[in-house]
């Protein structure tokens, strides 16, 4: 089994790891040309500093979860066996773990479309957006419900964008987005809004300019006509 080779996929060289969420030691072999007996896992204090055996695992998927503080510095290999007892051994990889002081941050809800102060225009589209954010670990996940459905999901830093059909009046639409960062700490907003009737258009302005229209002749109308959403068609009849 010359072609045997093993590596730590997790965690990655040169990126820090963030406490207090449990690391993921995760190796990956490859070109093995028999089947994998075990990996076993080893970490040592740092450099010069002798391996000693920290778990085993024998696959499908090769990976184990170990705590380590805030401020633990070590080096992480693998060894990978094969039933045959040909043995692969990885480049030690350094771990140095940080605490994850704070929290995700979740932005302003923003309602934009059928929308008049902060409320919902019944049968009406509308679009809800949200950013999150965490500036340490990074987002593991968000995930946006709408009254208990699951409406977006993202699962890195950046913005949650739902566009929504439209409601029907007389009900409460509640948006609750639940976030957790990779090192394990949450945060949750719930936001609530109502759904109003979709209120006629209103003429503010109607006049001519001559009162009195002669047969033939030309006359100019001024009109002015407002709505909350957006004005269909004006039509003047005489």
């Amino acid at each position: 089994n010359s072609f045997l080779s093993v590596s730590v996929i997790s965690p990655r060289a040169g990126v820090v790891s963030y406490a207090p969420k449990p690391v993921e030691l995760r190796a990956i072999v490859q070109n093995s040309a028999e089947p994998i007996s075990m990996v076993e896992y080893y970490e040592a204090e740092g450099a010069g500093k002798p391996f000693k055996i920290i778990g085993k695992h024998y696959g499908p998927e090769f990976v184990i979860y170990r705590d380590y503080p805030a401020g633990t510095s070590r080096l992480l290999k693998v060894r990978a066996i094969d039933i045959y007892g040909n043995v692969a051994e990885s480049t030690p990889v350094e771990m140095v773990r940080v605490e994850d002081a704070n929290p995700p941050s979740i932005g302003a809800f923003n309602l934009s479309g059928a929308v008049i102060n902060n409320k919902i225009i019944e049968k009406n589209a509308y679009t809800v957006s949200v950013a999150v954010s965490d500036a340490e670990s990074g987002i593991e996940s968000a995930i946006l419900r709408r009254n208990g459905i699951i409406v977006a999901a993202r699962f890195e830093d950046g913005t949650l964008v739902v566009n929504e059909r439209g409601a029907n009046k007389g009900i409460s639409v509640v948006y609750k987005l639940d976030v957790k960062d990779k090192a394990g700490k949450t945060s949750s907003v719930t936001r609530t809004y109502e759904v109003i009737e979709d209120a006629p258009p209103v003429i503010s302005l109607f006049a001519s300019s001559n009162p009195q229209m002669i047969e033939r002749g030309f006359v100019t109308v001024n009109l002015k006509v407002t709505d909350e959403i957006a004005v269909a068609k004006a039509e003047v009849i005489w």
